[in-house]
């Protein structure tokens, strides 16, 4: 019974990515820890802020990744994924500047909003190259099973990210630091990430048909798009809505809460290209999810007991200081934040299905996200909860979602 469990490949490949992950995600929170500690509250909310910016503008590498995930785990031949990977680089150099030049004029607006100076929002705008070319070598990594390089890439990235932001900012450069820091780490993941797959650069290209791929890709890009605004949103409204303070103070209890949902995306990403498999049939896919599903549940409990019993504590090792307003708050974004992990999974799971129907419902939890969280700004507890019943709205609508697609039945 243990072998079998033990040479499960979901499990196979959720271990190991749960193992890359791990670092990639401990490496991520002594980030968010030394910028917390070496930040005021004040600039640890504007870095939260921009980074919540680019997860909501994040869409393009999830949707890429996923894509390509989805295209390359479906071909056995070394010659068609070469031609995918060259001809997807190739193409991406024109979306990822008009996106870049997009994000510079929308971001004359957002200055002045979030008070944010422009020189911070124009550097972060460095990430959408980043989110363009990354996620292409990422996803071929995800669909031919190759877990260990996608992690050991990841795991490049955040110790980059990690040893240059801490250099630079106790170097005093402050915000900018920290940006310059996690912009050099993507680039060093890509570069390695290109490094590995390095042997499809001397592969010939064969023939290959991927116009159905963009078929394909436009509704996974709704999905995705609106389960990252999503994702993001509620930061950057804090930020809008609160004095500089308070929106320090949400940010810091968001970032900590949403360790829930990077805690559990290695079990949704080695999900993916099993129940992808277009030789895999039906009931063995639902296996799959009910699978998934239960290696969420105990990640998920664990983290909310510990944020339930013991807020003041996790807050005070993750920031150095006591923030009474964001213990009151954290076992609240816990949950808003494992149910948009559960969403995640089903959404994953539907799009792996190949057969996306209803994809516009995805932007209904987005909309009441910008509705109710403004009506309920009176205060941080008022905004978090409603927060969490937009998080039910997502949840339900992606249980509908997923019920709806009849390749899923």
């Amino acid at each position: 019974m243990i072998k079998k469990i033990v040479n499960d490949p979901l499990v196979r490949g959720s271990v190991v990515l749960m193992i890359a992950f791990g670092a990639f995600n401990v490496l991520n929170f002594v980030f968010h820890i030394a910028m917390a500690r070496s930040l005021t509250t004040v600039d640890y909310g504007i870095l939260a802020t921009l980074f919540s910016i680019m997860y909501t503008m994040s869409f393009f590498a999830e949707s890429i990744q996923t894509i390509i995930a989805k295209y390359s785990s479906a071909q056995n031949s070394d010659g068609k994924i070469a031609a995918l990977l060259r001809k997807s680089l190739y193409r991406a150099r024109y979306p990822s500047v008009i996106a870049f030049l997009a994000y510079l004029a929308i971001s004359l607006v957002l200055a002045s909003i979030l008070e944010i100076p422009l020189g911070l929002l124009a550097l972060n705008g460095l990430m959408i190259f980043g989110a363009f070319y990354l996620p292409i070598t990422r996803g071929i990594l995800q669909g031919r099973r190759k877990f260990r390089a996608l992690g050991g890439s990841m795991i490049i990235e955040a110790s980059i990210k990690i040893i240059l932001a801490i250099v630079l900012v106790w170097a005093g450069w402050h915000v900018y630091g920290a940006l310059i820091g996690t912009i050099l780490g993507a680039l060093g993941a890509y570069l390695v990430s290109i490094f590995t797959l390095r042997s499809l650069s001397r592969t010939p290209e064969e023939p290959t048909e991927i116009s159905h791929i963009y078929a394909y890709s436009k509704s996974t890009f709704i999905i995705i798009m609106g389960l990252m605004l999503f994702y993001g949103l509620d930061i950057i409204l804090a930020r809008a809505l609160f004095d500089s303070t308070q929106a320090g103070v949400y940010s810091i209890a968001s970032i900590l809460a949403k360790t829930i949902f990077l805690g559990t995306q290695p079990i949704s990403k080695a999900m993916f290209p099993l129940t992808a498999e277009s030789s895999s049939r039906i009931n063995n896919k639902k296996r799959l999810l009910i699978k998934a599903v239960s290696l969420f549940a105990p990640i998920m409990v664990v983290a909310l007991l510990i944020f339930y019993f013991f807020p003041q504590f996790v807050l005070y090792v993750f920031s150095g200081r006591d923030i009474p307003d964001a213990a009151k708050i954290l076992f609240l974004l816990g949950l808003g934040a494992s149910l948009i992990s559960l969403s995640n999974l089903l959404l994953l799971y539907r799009i792996s299905q190949n057969t996306v129907r209803g994809s516009i419902l995805i932007f209904i939890p987005v909309a009441l996200q910008l509705i109710a969280l403004p009506l309920f700004s009176d205060s941080i507890i008022s905004f978090s909860i409603a927060f969490v019943m937009t998080c039910v709205v997502l949840f339900v609508i992606s249980v509908i979602m997923t019920i709806i697609n009849p390749s899923a039945r």
